[in-house]
């Protein structure tokens, strides 16, 4: 079992969280490595032993998806790369050309590139510019609905700045007009509850390796209404139907061509049974109280201005800036002087910079997860007062 304890110093540092967590839940790296030495089959091919374990594997992660996201269905549980992959089949499989779509300046580019790739191919993009995700907000958004809108996208939580956006809100509106809502969860699964049984979205995409604490390389789309046409990304091999060159849809096995990353699977799946441990919703508080005290600390240096923020929830990420310093050159300080990993940058997010007025050159962005402490605000702060110096 990974003992927290006995890493390495660089953990109580490591604030680059919203990147990628570290270090992983406790049983990832177990549960992978048991796929790779002692079944290393082939998940939903052949029909022996070992096969069938591995088989046995996905389908008990896909069960664990399903409750902590309270999904109704096994399988509308489509296992991804991670969450680029299920926004682009989201949007790519569900946008014809005339369809209309909704997105923001929160968004990012794994939902940005994918609908100006359709706009090229006749779909109409509209993309509300506004900084503030407030109510005022959610009246943009309404306002720019069209008889031919298809889809919105919402952002639940800015990578950039942390607010929650308001999801709940934009997707009543637009569901009650027959408008089909996509979630980008990337950011808050994991540090904010989803349950499916009442959130009035249609699809969420999220990824394993950011507030699971799982690995990289696994994500899951959700489907929430099973009268979606979703058409595939790709075809191929899937273990059924084999004799028919055009098989018939079934999900999810249609999404899930070729062989399944079943370490990755593995992985998630013992992070999916970390995140209901106890252990795990106090880790998620104290990230969340690092944040608080944080914050406060930042907001009486003179040399440090925080962007973003506002009285809405957040998730534990702030973005701040440092007169006259490059947001690169504050990194590479904290992390060569100081033993603090940070972002620095755009944070594949331009547009959100943007409408924060920290474009071009981005912010530093430090956010909290499993592992930080007290001391990791105190060696934060310190580190930022001696760039003053």
């Amino acid at each position: 079992m990974y003992n927290l304890a006995n890493s390495n110093s660089y953990v109580a540092g490591y604030l680059d969280h919203a990147t990628t967590s570290w270090p992983k839940a406790p049983g990832v790296v177990e549960a992978m490595a048991w796929t790779l030495t002692d079944t290393c089959a082939s998940p939903g091919r052949s029909n022996h032993r070992l096969a069938r374990e591995v088989s046995a594997l996905v389908e008990k992660a896909r069960e664990r998806v399903t409750e902590v996201f309270r999904v109704k269905r096994l399988e509308d549980v489509i296992f991804t790369s991670g969450a680029t992959m299920a926004l682009n089949l989201a949007i790519k499989g569900l946008l014809m050309p005339g369809d209309h779509v909704i997105a923001t300046c929160f968004d990012h580019n794994s939902v940005l590139r994918p609908l100006m790739r359709m706009e090229r191919e006749g779909c109409k993009v509209t993309i509300v510019r506004r900084c503030d995700p407030d109510m005022m907000f959610v009246d943009a958004v309404i306002r720019e609905f069209r008889p031919e809108t298809r889809l919105v996208v919402v952002n639940h939580a800015s990578n950039v700045c942390g607010t929650l956006l308001p999801c709940r809100e934009i997707g009543s509106a637009a569901r009650s007009r027959g408008i089909t809502v996509l979630l980008d969860a990337a950011q808050t699964a994991g540090h904010v509850p989803i349950d499916l049984l009442s959130l009035p979205v249609d699809l969420v995409a999220f990824n394993g390796h950011k507030g699971l604490l799982g690995p990289p390389g696994i994500g899951c789309l959700l489907v929430n209404n099973p009268n979606l046409a979703l058409v595939p990304l790709l075809e191929g091999g899937t273990g059924l139907q084999s004799e028919s060159l055009v098989p018939q849809m079934v999900f999810p096995t249609s999404f899930e061509v070729g062989t399944q990353n079943a370490p990755a699977i593995a992985g998630l799946g013992a992070a999916l049974e970390f995140v209901t441990s106890e252990n795990f919703n106090n880790a998620r508080e104290n990230a969340g109280l690092l944040y608080k005290k944080c914050l406060e600390r930042l907001y009486e240096m003179p040399h440090v201005r925080v962007h973003g923020h506002s009285q809405l929830p957040s998730i534990p990420i702030i973005s701040f800036t440092i007169k006259g310093m490059l947001p690169e050159e504050v990194a590479n300080i904290l992390d060569s002087e100081h033993n603090i990993q940070v972002r620095d940058g755009l944070h594949c997010a331009p547009l959100a910079h943007e409408a924060l007025g920290t474009f071009p050159y981005g912010t530093v962005r430090i956010a909290f997860g499993y592992g930080n402490t007290d001391e990791t605000v105190d060696q934060l702060c310190y580190a930022l007062v001696k760039l003053r110096q």
